[in-house]
């Protein structure tokens, strides 16, 4: 049977975590206007993204989205339990250290700036701004980017890397860089500054544009 996304109620999840590996791969904010239909109903203020791998048929795979109360549901059910993700969030506002990923920050589960690669943190939020504009999850390449990021901070990732990210951008966002694709789809919302010194190092060593 292909993986229900309707996970109301414990007996749903129970069943889930039964038939299927999980792992949380990322907490986002909706920029305005934007909405994710989450398994429990529609999401208007963040997600959590849930990878999913049927334990019998890896080819039954994909990606689920949840709010809080339920991934704190897969969270306790799931075992080994599953390292949920820090909010990243874009919006300029007072906020909490505890909450979200600083600016150029770290946006997983260590605190901002702690404990990872400076070159790292800029990679990672650069995705994650990719991904909160797109309003799509981390996967495929990103996935294994930021997975490599999160199990790999202190060591830096490699210029291939910055070179991908930045050329995403430069091909997919309409001729905008990404903080000004930030600006346009905020609709007026108050959006962080982000600076990204080391790529743009490191694409100036190679003579490439910046796109950021």
């Amino acid at each position: 049977m292909p993986f229900t996304k309707n996970c109301r109620g414990e007996k749903a999840k129970v069943e889930i975590v039964r038939q299927y590996l999980l792992s949380c791969v990322g907490h986002l904010k909706l920029l305005p206007k934007q909405s994710k239909q989450g398994c429990c109903g529609v999401l208007t203020d963040q997600y959590y993204a849930f990878e999913y791998q049927k334990k019998n048929n890896p080819t039954d795979a994909g990606v689920f989205y949840v709010g809080r109360s339920c991934a704190i549901d897969f969270k306790e059910l799931h075992e080994p339990s599953i390292d949920l993700p820090r909010l990243f969030d874009p919006f300029k506002h007072a906020v909490s250290k505890t909450e979200v990923a600083s600016q150029g920050g770290a946006a997983g589960g260590r605190m901002p700036g702690e404990g990872i690669d400076p070159l790292n943190a800029e990679v990672q939020t650069a995705i994650y701004l990719i991904l909160t504009i797109w309003n799509v999850a981390p996967t495929g390449g990103f996935a294994k980017i930021l997975k490599f990021i999160e199990n790999q901070p202190l060591t830096r990732t490699q210029d291939w890397v910055v070179k991908k990210v930045n050329g995403i951008v430069g091909q997919h966002m309409n001729d905008l860089t990404l903080r000004q694709a930030l600006h346009a789809a905020s609709n007026g919302a108050l959006m962080r500054t982000f600076s990204f010194p080391l790529i743009e190092q490191v694409l100036k060593e190679h003579g490439l544009p910046v796109h950021l």
